[in-house]
């Protein structure tokens, strides 16, 4: 988590005051960096599988959608982060964490869905209630 606000920090051209950031999932590290992140000033977006992550993204003020929505979802965001996660499989079928860190992350944004940042009003629409907190 500190390494991604850490890059996100340094190298950043805008601040991350307004800045509209999406997380996928909603697990241990996905829940301190959006604390850490609104906290400075930023909206974060919580896109999750699981209803349980997503409920608990809502109840603490955070913008969510499900994940399979990420394509149409994502308008209007700041930045995107990318972290490589890596797991053993187990004989059980199962898997172990191995472990976790931030691999780059882009301010300039180049996906065919990505368009310039939402007003207020657009992200209101876009995201509903929860916007913003």
């Amino acid at each position: 988590a500190e390494g991604c606000l850490q890059l996100l920090l340094a190298g950043r051209s805008r601040t991350l005051w307004g800045s509209r950031v999406a997380i996928t999932g909603f697990g241990r590290i996905a829940q301190l960096v959006a604390r850490d992140l609104a906290a400075l000033g930023a909206r974060p977006l919580v896109l999750a599988r699981s209803p349980a992550q997503l409920a608990r993204a809502e109840s603490w003020g955070l913008a969510t959608a499900p994940l399979d929505q990420l394509a149409d979802r994502v308008k209007g965001l700041d930045c995107a982060v990318q972290s490589e996660l890596v797991v053993r499989p187990l004989e059980n079928g199962g898997f172990q964490y191995v472990s976790n860190h931030v691999s780059g992350w882009d301010e300039d944004l180049e996906f065919v869905w990505y368009s310039p940042r939402l007003t207020d009003e657009e992200w209101d629409t876009w995201y509903g209630e929860h916007a913003g907190s």
